[in-house]
């Protein structure tokens, strides 16, 4: 699996499948090794039941790392799309974040990697109220996704993507979980990575992300 490193302040951060600037919403350019393609290994369920999106793969954990270079702010802009809250229904857009920077992690119940890194995921969002924080349970069942979110005491937005087909997977192109999307305050997409950076590499992402405002 290829892995970037990016350098910044003196030190680095190995991540897996980092893409800074090009989040190619709608996909990739054919033969582009940037993304999200090429970096997930073998699921062992490929599909969970009542999953609508079966391509979904469930990524390795990112290193961790010491630091992360300043995340730029000339991206695409954060799409205008959304779907019902996993728990409460309430529809959620993900412009609706627009005015302070945020961070959309692609998850689901089915994904260990996303289990294992899930107590540091709250830990972050308790931690962090300077940053918005929301996730998307993509090609998974509905009970099994606020099964998951009970079982590790989420207290974060998750949207249910499979109560719109798919399409948030399908807009981010995405093709394994998790994987984290950095939004800046204004809108724009820093980059995304897959595979979890764990609770310190959050941290300074959203460090990064608050000292660009």
């Amino acid at each position: 699996m290829s892995r970037n490193v990016i350098i910044g302040g003196g030190a680095a951060i190995v991540v897996a499948a980092i893409l800074i600037i090009g989040l190619a919403i709608g996909g990739p350019d054919e033969g582009d090794t940037g993304g999200l393609a090429g970096t997930t290994t073998e699921q062992e369920s490929n599909a969970a039941p009542g999953a609508t999106v079966g391509s979904v793969e469930e990524a390795e954990p990112a290193p961790a790392g010491d630091g992360v270079e300043p995340l730029p702010k000339d991206g695409p802009a954060v799409p205008d799309i959304g779907g019902p809250d996993l728990v409460t229904g309430e529809q959620i857009n993900l412009q609706d974040y627009i005015g302070k920077p945020t961070i959309v992690q692609m998850w689901a119940s089915w994904c260990h990697v996303c289990g294992e890194g899930a107590e540091d995921v709250q830990r972050f969002t308790e931690a962090r109220g300077d940053v918005n924080y929301v996730g998307i349970d993509v090609s998974d069942s509905p009970n099994n996704g606020r099964s998951f979110i009970a079982e590790h005491g989420w207290t974060f937005p998750s949207i249910d993507d499979d109560a719109t087909g798919g399409a948030l997977a399908q807009t981010f192109d995405l093709t394994g979980t998790p994987t984290f999307v950095f939004i800046h305050a204004d809108g724009t997409i820093a980059g995304r990575v897959a595979g979890d950076p764990g609770y310190e590499n959050l941290n300074l992402i959203a460090d990064r992300l608050i000292a660009s405002i």
